[in-house]
């Protein structure tokens, strides 16, 4: 899952045991947006100007009112979401938009309950394993979590009642299941700890819980990332000051082996972006703006440390579209768009980037993707973009 904050040596270790998501599912009503029918409406949207240089990036003359916020790819699928704000009297209103076809057309869903200021409220992770199937965070009392789902692609969501002390730090997907880094909070000013592992099928709520492959205790909860029956956890161990771990399991959690990874240390530690089960990505906050984008091709044994054009990675956006490419922005060159390719590591400049601030990019094939530009102005707008030849040129979108 990619969260809205936008990440050899054999350890032996001590197992200890995940605690299961302890929930009941709560039936709700389908929790529209603005309309009890709104998951019926389809429009087109309205586009601005053709962009091929970046110089046009104000908010769109033709506004709407509502503020793109967030985007979230549907697995590997063509389908993208869009959570937007808006201003509801006194209070920050949000809707959540699918398009199927990188733009062109969007269709109003239902929205998770989500409160507060902007930018996205108190919604801190948002992940669609597939077009139907997806899980919303948002934050409860103290650092705990408020779990919602949906198995209909966002037509109607429940929430799920978890433990009133259980807090969801990370979760991921494949097609067919989540995964979930899970802990306890005793209090509001404790922090949280004892972290597992959960998994679920996609398409229902049967969380079970799995054995995290070392202990928790001191740790900061572990990234998790899964591709097919492939899981990885990773993070950085107190007791190893400096090294950063790399568990991997084959069997969707159930056994780990576990191997000190000195190429995937950081600050906080290194999400991991697996496109196949042996392509990984890892995204390594290093720290004052800047960070390491290695490269995994053997599943996680072996890592190379990608250069991201000359200067290193800075403060930019990375989509690791497919097995054999990625596409980023480096926020040292920010004008310009770069494909990376996976076997050699060539660096190729595809276009112009809509915005000199962009805060995502989410390529869904060879033609079509969606851009969010950062906070615009002084009521800090943000700017969606669409893309139909692969990057080379943008249209403003408003929804």
């Amino acid at each position: 899952m990619r969260h809205i904050r936008q990440r050899s040596r054999t350890a032996r270790v001590e197992v200890t045991v995940a605690m299961a998501l302890s929930f009941a599912v709560l039936a709700l009503p389908p929790l529209a947006s603005g309309t009890s029918d709104s998951h019926k409406l389809s429009h087109r949207v309205s586009s601005g100007d053709l962009l091929i240089a970046s110089s046009a990036e104000g908010v769109p003359s033709a506004d709407t009112g509502m503020n793109p916020v967030l985007l979230t790819q549907a697995g590997t699928s063509d389908v993208v979401f869009v959570v937007l704000s808006t201003t509801c009297g006194h209070r920050t209103c949000f809707h959540l938009e699918r398009t199927s076809n990188g733009g062109k057309v969007f269709s109003l869903v239902a929205t998770p309950p989500i409160a507060g200021a902007l930018p996205t409220g108190n919604l801190y992770g948002l992940d669609f394993a597939n077009p139907s199937d997806g899980y919303a965070l948002t934050s409860g009392r103290g650092s705990t979590t408020a779990l919602f789902a949906t198995f209909d692609g966002g037509r109607s969501w429940h929430r799920e009642l978890i433990r009133t002390d259980q807090r969801v730090e990370w979760i991921a997907s494949t097609p067919t299941a989540f995964y979930a880094v899970v802990g306890t909070c005793p209090d509001p000013k404790t922090s949280c700890g004892g972290w597992g592992l959960d998994r679920t099928p996609a398409s229902s709520s049967a969380w079970t819980g799995r054995s995290l492959p070392l202990s928790s205790h001191g740790m900061e909860p572990p990234q998790v990332a899964a591709y097919g029956s492939n899981v990885w956890l990773t993070g950085q161990q107190q007791i190893l000051p400096g090294h950063a771990f790399l568990a991997t399991s084959h069997d969707n959690g159930r056994t780990f082996s576990v191997a000190v990874k000195p190429a995937l240390s950081s600050v906080n530690g290194c999400g991991l972006d697996p496109t196949s089960p042996s392509i990984i990505w890892a995204q390594c906050d290093g720290g004052n703006m800047r960070g390491d984008i290695p490269l995994s091709r053997d599943g996680g044994a072996h890592w190379i440390t990608t250069s991201m054009d000359k200067g290193g990675f800075a403060w930019g956006v990375f989509d690791p579209a497919s097995r054999s490419a990625a596409y980023f922005v480096n926020g040292l060159y920010p004008s310009r768009i770069y494909r990376i390719d996976v076997q050699d590591q060539g660096i190729a400049p595809i276009g112009r980037a809509p915005n000199s601030d962009l805060s995502a990019l989410v390529l869904t094939g060879a033609s079509h993707g969606l851009a969010l530009s950062g906070p615009v102005g002084a009521n800090d707008r943000r700017v969606l973009y669409r893309t139909s030849d692969g990057g080379a040129e943008w249209q403003r979108v408003v929804i």
